[in-house]
């Protein structure tokens, strides 16, 4: 009684009395003795919840690198206030591991020395947390977020420093607003409307009787299931397109309600709205209206799925997003006729409900055709705040409605459409895909590939395979297109001997998993191929995790906890979220549960945990005396420096940064050596003039910034080329032919 008067009187949800923790303490308090002092709450908010919380991160950074040597790691953040207090969380993910939250970073002090969330701060707070998790730099590939100009340009800042990696848009915020930009054309936007009022008669129980018959009938066509009509909301803009299809779903449902005689003895069928409802659920152009929507938008509506979920899903986009354009290209007639589209109508009850609903002006004009004004405005989710405002005025024309879907999904897809997601593409392992593949592959898409393939083998490269030393860019390719073309043709090593024909039909290859399915099968018969594949085809599309991971914190940050101070809530909110990912997966495993217990139980993970040192088997030991190559530096102003080298950009400063940073020369002048500074470099205005490379004497023992002295980039180069580097860095100088070799040249 004690237990259920403390959960009544405190309002402690009653499922919390089930969950696996409350039963531990119990069982733990059970077996203490009289002599037990319940802590105070000082102590739970200071020292136990301090190693309540290192704990709990521990094992969460231990269990993300179990597979980040095979699939990579990946991070992804979002931004938010929360109670006043600017907040951004940082989470890391890594194949099937759930993205934990790794930090969650409160801007307070940051805004009020003066500073801003700009571009270079966001990215020094991820490079933070990247170099705890891959000290190395070999590990990361991907980083995550929305569309803001800041954080994409951080994004680019560190990708400069970690040169492996890749920077994208979260998918769902790219398809969130291509669903908000068609929900602003006059057609959907009629459609939006027509479809809450539907809600708002049968499925929001405003009218007691019409929803109790309404789901009566429901159930029927469900199969005994209760399946409800969908509210959209005006901050998601996808979930109107959600209604829309659950609409569609229960069209007989509806149908068999309103020709009930029971339901037409109602009172409230009577009213106004009632009344509108009626008519469009009896209205065939308006169902034939929301198919034809719908079908020229759900393959995008299975992008957004997928790209909101916590798995990788990121070799399934591409050809979703092909899905959507073939689609909408394929709809153009049938969107464009006037006696479709053209004939909605609005009506009095429709116009005041969408005051309310979309907020604003929802009344129709007189027009009854399908062409709109559609105003053209600069592509990509949000304008540069660093771009400077143009004084041109803005391109009006006139285009279709089925144009104007089209020309709406253009504009967002390049966004989705990366070298990242192409290259997962073709190295993905659904049958449908992979035909897919074999009919559209092109140059464009080869090139973008080969990006990718140089980009994951620069060094200091985590491919086990390649060795950077003994092979060059082209021969890393060239293997990579070689292993590619027997992937596509099933043939050797994906063929007998190596591969038995049913290792094309597992479960991997039929729920989409490519990257489990190239850890098993092409990881370790390919020298690239699967390499590539691991990383490329375990990736997340989408932030969506750093969004929900807000829900955390504002269940701990209430409004009778708005006190809490930053790092109390990144503590909670991080036990918070790893309990609940937990309990999650407990009800997974109960689903999916294999019995090894008893006789039954033979050969295990603890087997396999134990080390006793059986791989190190016939280790060449000559092979480890030589140096892993971890860096090559060109010993000459490449094309890219020429064409950067004159912009003031912090990007551009850590893209040169991470080609000079820590590199030691020798200055014949005053013969004392000379490291490279990787805290920055200096700009200077004026012909010839550009970024320098910032280098600090190595001979004088005073401070740094007292003994650093500028450098050009040519003569940085010339020193360093000239100059032993430490173990791992491999210089290339410019060779340059002598008298005699140009002058065989010129007389041949």
């Amino acid at each position: 009684m004690a237990i259920a008067d403390f959960f009544h009187c405190e309002n402690i949800s009653d499922v919390v009395v089930e969950t696996p923790r409350f039963k531990r303490m119990v069982n733990v308090l059970s077996k203490l003795g009289s002599d037990f002092e319940i802590p105070k709450r000082k102590q739970i908010g200071g020292p136990l919840l301090d190693l309540n919380y290192q704990t709990k991160y521990n094992d969460n950074k231990t269990n993300l690198l179990k597979g980040a040597d095979v699939f990579g790691l990946s991070f992804l953040g979002d931004g938010a206030t929360v109670k006043r207090m600017p907040l951004m969380n940082i989470l890391a993910a890594c194949a099937d591991t759930p993205p934990i939250t790794v930090s969650i970073q409160d801007c307070s002090n940051h805004l009020e020395q003066g500073g801003k969330k700009d571009a270079s701060y966001i990215a020094e707070m991820f490079d933070n947390i990247v170099k705890e998790y891959d000290p190395n730099g070999t590990l990361t590939d991907a980083f995550f977020f929305d569309g803001a100009s800041n954080v994409q340009k951080g994004g680019a800042i560190l990708v400069a420093k970690h040169p492996h990696s890749f920077c994208f848009h979260g998918g769902e915020h790219v398809l969130s607003l291509f669903f908000a930009s068609l929900s602003k054309i006059k057609p959907i936007k009629l459609l939006i409307l027509k479809t809450c009022r539907l809600y708002n008669v049968f499925g929001s129980g405003a009218h007691h009787a019409i929803y109790a018959q309404f789901m009566a009938q429901s159930a029927m066509y469900n199969k005994g299931r209760k399946v409800g009509l969908l509210r959209g909301a005006g901050t998601r803009f996808a979930s109107w397109f959600y209604a829309m299809h659950r609409s569609l779903r229960l069209r007989q449902a509806l149908l068999s309600t309103i020709h009930q005689q029971k339901f037409l003895e109602l009172e409230s069928v009577k009213k106004q709205s009632v009344r509108h409802a009626i008519r469009d659920i009896e209205d065939k152009k308006f169902w034939k209206c929301l198919y034809v929507i719908m079908r020229c938008v759900f393959p995008a509506l299975r992008a957004l799925r997928y790209c909101d979920a916590s798995r990788p899903v990121m070799d399934k986009i591409f050809f979703l997003s092909h899905r959507t354009t073939e689609a909408i290209i394929r709809s153009q007639e049938v969107l464009n006729d006037p006696n479709l589209f053209g004939a909605l109508k609005t009506d009095r009850n429709l116009q005041a409900e969408g005051n309310v609903i979309l907020g604003g002006n929802s009344d129709d004009d007189d027009e009854e055709d399908v062409v709109f004004e559609v105003t053209l405005q600069p592509s990509g989710d949000e304008a540069d705040s660093d771009e400077e405002e143009s004084d041109a005025e803005e391109v009006v024309e006139k285009i279709s409605f089925g144009e104007a879907i089209l020309e709406h999904w253009n504009r967002r897809k390049t966004k989705i459409e990366h070298e990242y997601s192409i290259t997962a593409w073709a190295l993905c392992v659904m049958k449908e895909v992979r035909e897919d593949v074999s009919l559209r592959l092109k140059g464009a898409h080869c090139d973008a590939i080969e990006e990718v393939v140089r980009r994951l083998h620069l060094p200091p490269c985590l491919n086990k395979w390649v060795d950077l030393s003994d092979r060059s860019p082209a021969d890393i390719v060239d293997t990579f297109w070689n292993e590619f073309k027997a992937f596509q043709t099933c043939s050797e090593p994906f063929s007998e001997p190596f591969h038995h024909a049913s290792r094309w039909a597992t479960k991997d290859v039929s729920s989409g998993r490519s990257h489990l399915w190239h850890e098993k099968y092409s990881l370790d018969y390919t020298q690239v191929l699967g390499f590539v594949a691991c990383c490329v085809c375990s990736k997340l599309c989408g932030i969506g995790p750093a969004e929900r991971a807000w829900a955390a914190v504002k269940t701990i940050k209430t409004d009778k906890r708005s006190h809490l101070g930053g790092k109390s809530i990144e503590k909670r909110s991080v036990i918070y979220i790893t309990a609940k990912q937990q309990e999650g997966r407990l009800k997974l495993q109960q689903n999916e549960k294999i019995d090894a217990v008893g006789p039954t139980a033979m050969f295990g993970d603890d087997d396999i945990n134990f080390d006793l040192q059986l791989e190190k088997w016939d280790v060449d030991a000559d092979a480890l005396k030589e140096p892993q190559v971890l860096r090559i530096f060109n010993a000459w102003v490449e094309d890219w420096e020429e064409e950067i080298r004159m912009r003031n950009d912090a990007v551009v400063e850590a893209q040169l940064l991470q080609k000079y940073h820590s590199l030691v020369f020798l200055d014949p002048d005053t013969e004392k050596t000379f490291h490279v500074y990787q805290g920055n470099m200096e700009y200077r205005r004026g012909r010839g003039n550009g970024w320098f490379v910032l280098a600090i004497c190595s001979d004088d023992a005073v401070d740094k910034e007292d003994n650093m002295e500028a450098f050009s980039l040519e003569v940085a180069c010339e020193l360093i080329g000239t100059t032993e580097q430490t173990r791992g860095v491999r210089v290339v100088n410019l060779r340059v032919p002598t008298e005699e070799e140009g002058d065989e040249e010129e007389n041949e």
